[in-house]
This record gives C-alpha cells, structure tokens and sequence, in this order.
C-alpha cells in the first residue's frame, strides 16, 4: 500500500509542477493571425490563432509531425501521452496570451482530439478561464 501512496503523490507532484510552470511559447504575430509554438519532449506543439470577423478569433492547437517531407499539424494528442500535462497548462497560457494581446471580443476553441476524458478536462479548465478572464463559456 504504500508504494501506492508514494506513486500516487508522485503523481500529483507532477502535475502540480506541470501547471506551476507552463511552457514558454515562441510567438509570431502577423496582421490577424498569431502563431505559437512549443516543444516538450522533443515533440513539436503549434497554437494558431486566427482573426475570423468582428473581433472574433478561431484559436486551434496541434502536435506537430513530420510524414516523409513534409510537416503535418494534427490535432490528435492522443499519441502524446508523455506530454500531456505540460500541453494543457502551455495551451491555457497561450489563451491568455491572444486575450492580452488582442482583446477578442469572442474566443472559437474545439477540441478535435479523439479522447473523452481529454475534452472533459479541456471543458472544466476553459470554465475557470472565462471566468478570470470575464468570457462567457
């Protein structure tokens, strides 16, 4: 039992630090559109944020794959579980960025992920953001 504890706590720990210490993101800001990028693992994360009208930007993120030669964004991360806890946080703070730097009057995020329990989590956590950052979810 209390190897299972220790596990346990190990666990917690991780993601505790994880969300303490999001990712730094690389930006490129063009006219209407914002890029992100970030790399945990080796893994390469790109964030686009896209102006579609009136102020309203479209925000996606995607791992970042090479398929022969060509780079292919997918937003599948189910192939990414090493990564997981440090993708959630990073993506939040790059959330926040486009809010700071281009204070949307509407936000369009989609999780196209294949994964239940993954857009459960991306649901409770984009709830706590609209919150602090005064959005309607």
């Amino acid at each position: 039992m209390g190897e299972f504890i220790k596990k346990l706590d190990d666990f917690f720990e991780m993601v505790e630090e994880a969300f303490k210490d999001p990712l730094e993101i690389k930006w490129i800001d063009k006219a209407g559109h914002l890029i992100g990028l970030f790399e945990i693992n080796d893994n390469v994360y790109q964030i686009n944020c896209v102006e579609k009208s009136n102020n309203i930007w479209k925000f996606d993120f995607y791992s970042v794959e090479r398929k022969e030669d060509s780079i292919v964004l997918s937003p599948d991360m189910t192939n990414r579980e090493r990564d997981k806890f440090r993708v959630l946080p990073t993506v939040l703070v790059g959330l926040e960025y486009l809010v700071l730097q281009k204070n949307p009057g509407a936000i369009i995020l989609g999780a196209a992920d294949s994964s239940k329990g993954r857009k459960k989590l991306y649901a409770s956590f984009l709830e706590d953001f609209s919150l602090k950052m005064n959005y309607k979810l």
